[in-house]
């Protein structure tokens, strides 16, 4: 299971667990943002332990960035470029990414080439084709 979960201030992150881990899983709110741990003055709360860690995380600073939107693995053997790798956009970079997802940490993060205004979601028809929305006309 591949999550694009928005951060608050400073950085946004993708998770990655099995289907059997993510009941009742803690994806480490509010105690860290990404990696970085949400201290008490920003309103974070002590470690509770046992939090899922990202399997990716980045900063607001990158490009603009500033609310992740969450993809999907890329399940069209059509595109073998992008075949088992997880697409996702941040709504104000704009930029379309994608990654290989592992347990422990993402791989060959990189930009498509490809920017859409405000990606807002996305979305996957029967026939595995992948399609990415926006507020924008």
């Amino acid at each position: 299971m591949t999550i694009g979960d928005v951060g608050q201030n400073k950085y946004e992150e993708i998770d990655y667990l099995t289907v059997g881990r993510a009941k009742g899983a803690n994806f480490g709110w509010d105690a860290f943002e990404g990696r970085v741990p949400y201290t008490e003055s920003e309103g974070g709360t002590p470690d509770p332990g046992g939090t899922v860690k990202p399997i990716l995380a980045y900063p607001h600073s990158r490009g603009g960035s500033c609310s992740v939107t969450g993809g999907y693995v890329v399940a069209d053997r059509g595109l073998r470029g992008l075949y088992k790798r997880y697409v996702y956009a941040d709504f104000c970079e704009g930029e379309l990414r994608s990654l290989v997802p592992h347990l422990k940490r993402a791989s060959d993060d990189r930009k498509l080439g490809v920017s859409v205004s405000s990606p807002s979601g996305f979305g996957e028809d029967t026939r595995h084709r992948l399609y990415v929305t926006s507020p924008r006309t």
